[in-house]
């Protein structure tokens, strides 16, 4: 398929006569007045070229795109003419070459609005054009043509006596032979030109330059420059990995999240994009208009090298009778964030590191310079980890150690007593107590994570978790305070605490594999399937133990009920002796079989305990570890 397209190329290149060795910007400055983006490009790096030499009653043009990802057999170029640098009410030289046809030619058309142009005079459709020639070859589409300044009674093509700002742009041509939708392949310049000058290089409107600076919290760095109309930004973000990630910067009036302008640079599948888009909330953040994904935005380009990913690009300062598009001609604070994209659906997924400046930035200062440590975002993420990896400790191992003991390991060390208390009893406390302990600390580091504020709604899994976790806790330190008012063995109503006991102490502990199951699905954590396969394992693990230790109660249980002598059978004394022997038969079995039940569940509690760390420390780790690049970039 490429050895075809090749040969089409080639046979196109013969036809007309292409030059491959053109030098499309060694001119410029000498001769040529050029527009060049970007700024300062050369032949092989720009993406699009205009070139204009005034000739007195027209002006020569050369229009070059470097579209190598748009199909060179059928596609288009246009040059517009405007008193603006946004699309609305444009003059347009349109060049079109389908090799289909083996043709090409170049249109007058008028841009009326952000919709398709229409041509200026159906009748003579190349109105105020001549001299075209169109050619191609592997990366460029050249255009050169002649079109007269000035035609009487035609409104809708504009006098080149006049200095107009430039707008260019290029895309695919469609099976009707009409242009499409060029995306954000198009690019305006910052201020007005007169054609009549020939020895500049454009942009030249940066001489003009009221405003610059740059704003540096690792891993991000912005900077710009500005005019009157327009600021140009330079966005540089370190990144982990080299495709289906995004980097994004908004303005805000706050130093939260809702009500942004956002400007992001997004990598999906190896394409490069930049885009416009509005945050209104914590959800994903929507584009600002859904037919112009990059509204306001001009000069675009975007690459990702050696983990760094660049993108500059030109924004409008306002933009009228566009809702929120924010005007920069007042301050804002920044907020910077990057994350990864579905690389199935495009959807841009939660940021994994969101930094904010701690004061409002005017873009058309001079010498706006701003460096800020990101430390503050890093405590906070250090502070959701340690949360994450003490209730891991605490409810995982703690808790289900306390409860194996309190539950099937009272036989242990029958003689063995400290302070009146049993063996299983010095182990059960303190595990509860220390359960009660590390949760508290754990809920202190979150909320100071979260600036002592509890969770937004916005966030619904945060927001469960946070729920069931808080639950979890509060039942564990309810579960300490009613321990202190036990009553005794003996007391007639210790079956009613025995009941309370359980009931609340086995609600705390599924509330808390509810919550950490929770914990390892929020986004921030970045656990991915990691957490989730060790909250499966460790949930199994919960099931199988009690279930199998249950079982065996019963059937050993069974096994332990005494021959009982009935009343009936005293007076014969021959069977009575024969029913004390099967009585004194079935305590020694009873004594076998409680031996065995006590092996089993002694070799659980072992098999328990190794489990028990082995998820608590697998767990602490990916906690750890989770994201660490992405974050330190």
């Amino acid at each position: 398929m490429l050895s075809i397209r090749s040969c089409t190329l080639f046979l196109i290149s013969f036809i007309f006569k292409i030059n491959v060795s053109y030098q499309l910007t060694e001119d410029c400055g000498k001769g040529y007045g050029c527009f060049l983006n970007p700024p300062n490009c050369n032949y092989y790096n720009c993406t699009t070229v205009v070139k204009w030499k005034d000739m007195g009653n027209y002006v020569d043009f050369i229009v070059a795109s470097n579209s190598t990802e748009i199909s060179a057999l059928q596609r288009y170029n246009g040059v517009g003419f405007s008193n603006d640098n946004y699309m609305g009410e444009d003059s347009v030289s349109l060049c079109r070459f389908s090799v289909k046809s083996f043709s090409y030619v170049v249109e007058s058309y008028y841009n009326t609005d952000k919709s398709e142009p229409d041509v200026v005079n159906f009748t003579i459709r190349t109105l105020g054009h001549f001299n075209y020639v169109m050619t191609i070859n592997q990366t460029y589409l050249i255009c050169n043509f002649s079109r007269v300044k000035f035609i009487e009674k035609e409104p809708q093509y504009y006098n080149l006596h006049l200095p107009y700002h430039i707008l260019v742009s290029f895309g695919e041509i469609d099976s009707l032979g009409s242009p499409k939708y060029h995306g954000q392949n198009s690019f305006s310049s910052i201020d007005k030109i007169n054609f009549q000058f020939n020895n500049i290089t454009l942009p030249y409107a940066y001489s003009n330059i009221i405003g610059n600076g740059f704003y540096e919290n690792w891993p991000f760095k912005i900077s710009w420059t500005s005019d009157s109309k327009q600021i140009y930004f330079e966005f540089t973000t370190k990144v982990s990995d080299s495709n289906n990630v995004w980097s994004a910067f908004g303005f805000s009036q706050d130093t939260s999240m809702g009500n942004d302008d956002v400007c992001l640079c997004k990598i999906l599948n190896g394409k490069a994009t930049i885009e416009h888009y509005v945050n209104l909330g914590k959800q994903a953040p929507t584009l600002l208009d859904q037919n112009q994904p990059s509204l306001g935005f001009s000069n675009m380009s975007a690459s990702i090298s050696d983990g760094l990913l660049k993108c500059t690009f030109s924004r409008l300062i306002t933009y009228p009778k566009v809702a929120n598009y924010f005007d920069l001609n007042n301050g804002h604070y920044v907020l910077t964030a990057k994350g990864v994209v579905d690389p199935y659906n495009g959807n841009i997924l939660k940021h994994a590191v969101k930094l904010t400046s701690t004061q409002k930035i005017n873009f058309l200062s001079k010498s706006a310079n701003f460096t800020e440590s990101s430390e503050d975002e890093g405590v906070k993420i250090t502070k959701a980890k340690t949360h994450g990896c003490l209730m891991v400790i605490a409810w995982i191992f703690f808790a289900s150690t306390g409860m194996v003991f309190g539950r099937y390991m009272k036989f242990l060390f029958p003689n063995f007593k400290l302070c009146g208390l049993r063996f299983w009893f010095l182990v059960h406390q303190p595990c509860m107590i220390m359960v009660s302990l590390i949760s508290i600390a754990a809920f202190l580091v979150i909320l100071s994570k979260c600036e002592w504020k509890w969770i937004s709604t916005d966030e619904p899994i945060n927001y469960a978790h946070s729920i069931f976790g808080i639950v979890a806790i509060c039942f564990s330190i309810f579960q300490g305070f009613v321990g202190l008012l036990r009553p005794s063995q003996s007391h007639s109503r210790r079956y009613i605490f025995n009941y309370f006991h359980k009931i609340m102490g086995y609600s705390a502990f599924i509330f808390s594999i509810v919550a950490l199951f929770l914990g390892v699905c929020i986004s921030e954590m970045e656990l991915d399937r990691a957490g989730w396969g060790i909250m499966i394992g460790w949930t199994l693990w919960c099931i199988i133990l009690p279930v199998t230790l249950e079982i065996l109660k019963l059937l050993f249980k069974a096994k332990q009920n005494p021959y009982r002598i009935n009343g009936n059978d005293r007076d014969d004394s021959n069977q009575n002796s024969k029913k004390t022997n099967e009585q004194n038969a079935s305590f020694s079995s009873r004594a076998f079989y409680q031996k065995c039940f006590h092996v089993f569940k002694t070799v659980f509690l072992f098999i328990h305990l190794f489990v028990a760390f082995g998820f608590t420390l697998a767990l602490v780790v990916c906690i750890g570890i989770a994201n660490e690049n992405r974050f330190l970039g």
